[in-house]
């Protein structure tokens, strides 16, 4: 027993120094040489890096700011200002970043503020997002029709030669979800694929929002990560007029389920509905009249954020916000909007919004 004992005893210590020992090179090996600890690009989204950004490098310990500059290397050049704060470093580009654009960052031969030259090359990338914007025809021939513009080649294109009447481009340009109107004014939900142009059909069961419903009008769309969120009315037989009170429905992309959102009595008559900047909660707005968010799976009750959304300082008392799409550009609430002033429509369509939750 007494030797079980100390044989225990010798294996523990040796286990607690080898661990300490362990640490000790580690530590050691931390501090000897510099490197880049991280880099992120402000505003980054789902992998996308906006054209308005700055690029943030941390260190692992205090750099030779001189050596830092001279050795930093980014391809395409971006001329830009550099701060120091700390162990960071922020570049400021003094121009916007060039659209749908693979940026290197390559970083060697540094030294930190003792001299201690970096070991090993620092080499990452990042992509800008895409010199596409989408919007609906109004042009006699095309109405109704989705047209992608290319911003960089000033040139237009038809993606959907189809009247439709709502939709939703997801964060990396590549899919879209749409609706378009389906006889006795009910509507028809496909997302697609627009590289492969591959499509489905999301069936909605009017029954689930009124058991005398024959159909179901689409009122607002929403692309998320993972989902799609989509803002339904039922219509009766004759699609004259709405029977019930609107409900959000929630299409899981990876197992093609549709569940409901929220109880159709928690909902007022209202056409917002956007994505949290993270895509996890929908901001919707509730029979009080607030606006809300909620976390999609969640049971809880609503988080209420406000009244109104007001846009760029706009009197939100007599402006209204016809139309607001989420832009991944800003890590906070950004929007591009087009904003009613009386009789007037103000359209911000290539700048963003900035939206306040008031």
């Amino acid at each position: 027993m007494f030797k079980d004992k100390r044989f225990n005893t010798i294996i523990n210590l040796f286990l607690l120094v080898t661990i300490s020992l362990t640490g000790v090179v580690l530590l050691i090996g931390e501090r000897s040489y510099p490197r880049v600890y991280d880099i992120n690009t402000i505003g980054q989204n789902d992998g996308i890096t906006p054209v308005h950004t700055q690029i943030v490098l941390t260190f692992n310990r205090i750099m030779d700011r001189k050596s830092v500059l001279d050795n930093l290397k980014i391809e395409p050049a971006i001329d830009s200002n550099a701060a120091w704060v700390g162990r960071k470093l922020v570049l400021t580009p003094k121009q916007i970043l060039k659209y749908d654009t693979e940026y290197r960052v390559i970083l060697a031969n540094a030294t930190d503020s003792d001299g201690t030259r970096m070991q090993q090359t620092f080499s990452t990338s990042f992509k800008t997002k895409s010199d596409s914007i989408f919007f609906i025809s109004q042009d006699e021939k095309t109405t109704g029709y989705l047209v992608k513009y290319d911003l960089g080649e000033k040139k237009s294109s038809n993606i959907l030669s189809k009247n439709i009447e709502s939709y939703s481009i997801s964060s990396d340009g590549k899919n879209i979800v749409y609706a378009i109107d389906n006889e006795k004014n009910t509507s028809k939900v496909f997302y697609k694929n627009l590289e492969t142009n591959q499509e489905k059909e999301i069936n909605i069961d009017p029954k689930k929002l009124s058991s005398d419903t024959a159909g179901a009008k689409v009122i607002a769309l929403v692309y998320g990560k993972q989902n799609i969120a989509m803002l339904m009315q039922g219509v009766p037989s004759d699609g004259q007029n709405f029977t019930t009170g609107r409900i959000i429905f929630i299409f899981d992309i990876s197992t093609q389920q549709v569940s409901q959102f929220l109880p159709i009595e928690k909902l007022a008559d209202s056409d917002v509905l956007l994505y949290t900047p993270d895509f996890q909660s929908l901001i919707f707005r509730d029979v009080s009249q607030n606006y809300a968010y909620l976390k999609i799976g969640s049971t809880d009750e609503p988080t209420i954020v406000g009244k109104y959304l007001s846009v760029n300082g706009l009197n939100p008392k007599q402006d209204k916000l016809l139309i607001a799409t989420y832009d991944p550009s800003s890590p906070d609430f950004q929007y591009i909007a087009y904003v009613q002033i009386g009789n007037r429509l103000v359209q911000t369509v290539s700048r963003t919004a900035s939206i306040s939750l008031v």
